[in-house]
């Protein structure tokens, strides 16, 4: 893949307290646009969330939780925290395939404080940004490839949706004649390769002007030799599409665990069609990292395939749980990595 980099070594805190400032000195202020799509974005999820709150109100859902099994709650957290588990070994593995060698709990620790940068630090950094800052700190001259191997287990999760999506698809039109979701899944397999098609002419284009165009293809130009290197290696990418699958299924089996937990015998196919296709729409940058978005999209999905509405209604509620929980972690984390002036960084 690459050559393995030199290890990060700790500097001085003197040097960890000048870096920091020099770092504060050259963050920018949020422009009117952005401060004005940011506080759009946390209505959207504010009345997302707040819809269906109302609907488990109205479709008295908190009697279905009085009745719901505890022994269910518990296996759908604990699939959430299998998933979140699995996402961190797969950052881990590509990371070491990739010569750097930070420790498992590292990498669990960058990941839940970039889910707690994105649901609720929307304003900073979104958490892709800070994962490898959290990991490696800002001074790294690595971040090209960091940056690549988070771009490209996205690329890799987006892919592992559209194929369970798929799945999910093809037995809704082979049991109900319905193949609109089917479509959904293709088009977003085309944008996918898409994605991969403008790195690649980031790669060979010779880039003139100032355009935004330009611009962001010199961005991508930048990180896209290793993002190319990833993806034209076929155990890289088995490998992170097989960590990827097996997240997404923490994510089914945690709603098919609330939803029996409520009564609701509900066929893991339409969760493995559901689940992904609420994921896809929480990707859409409306809301705060999809909050309220996501839990809509599922709430409609299954209310169309059927599914009774307070199960439905209250297993979406419950997965903001294990969400919190991770997120709250991440925060502690957030607070005790951020607080250290001696943030590790490559040696000069």
């Amino acid at each position: 893949m690459s050559a393995e980099p030199e290890a990060p070594a700790p500097p001085s805190e003197s040097a960890g307290l000048e870096g920091l400032r020099a770092d504060v000195h050259h963050l920018k202020a949020p422009t009117r646009r952005q401060s004005l799509w940011r506080a759009l974005r946390v209505l959207v999820s504010l009345a997302m969330v707040g819809g269906i709150v109302y609907l488990g109100h109205k479709y008295h859902v908190a009697d279905s939780l009085e009745d719901t099994d505890p022994l269910y709650l518990a296996l759908g957290i604990g699939c959430y925290l299998c998933g979140q588990l699995v996402a961190a070994k797969r950052w881990h593995s590509l990371l070491h395939r990739s010569g750097f060698k930070p420790p498992y709990l590292a990498v669990f620790r960058a990941n839940t404080i970039g889910m707690y940068s994105s649901n609720f630090l929307p304003g900073v950094a979104g958490g892709d940004l800070v994962r490898p800052i959290a990991l490696y700190g800002t001074a790294t001259v690595h971040k090209p490839q960091l940056y690549a191997s988070v771009v490209f287990e996205r690329i890799c999760g987006i892919a592992s949706i559209v194929v369970l999506a798929t799945v999910g698809g093809i037995w809704l039109g082979l049991t109900r004649g319905d193949w609109r979701y089917l479509l959904v899944a293709a088009l977003v397999l085309c944008g996918v390769i898409a994605a991969l098609a403008l790195v690649h002419l980031a790669r060979h284009a010779r880039l003139e002007g100032d355009s935004r165009l330009t611009r962001l293809l010199l961005k991508l130009k930048e990180g896209s030799e290793h993002l190319m290197r990833y993806a034209l290696h076929p155990g890289t990418v088995f490998m992170v599409l097989a960590y990827s699958m097996l997240f997404q299924m923490g994510n089914i089996m945690m709603f098919w665990c609330f939803m029996t937990g409520l009564g609701a015998h509900t066929s893991v196919f339409s969760l493995v069609l559901a689940a992904p296709l609420a994921w896809l729409a929480s990707m859409t940058p409306i809301s705060l990292n999809g909050l309220g978005v996501r839990e809509g999209t599922l709430v409609v999905v299954l209310m169309q395939m059927g599914m009774p509405r307070a199960a439905v209604t209250g297993a979406a509620l419950l997965g903001l749980v294990p969400l919190f929980l991770i997120s709250a972690l991440g925060a502690l984390w957030t607070l005790k990595v951020f607080s250290r002036f001696g943030a590790a960084v490559d040696p000069p």
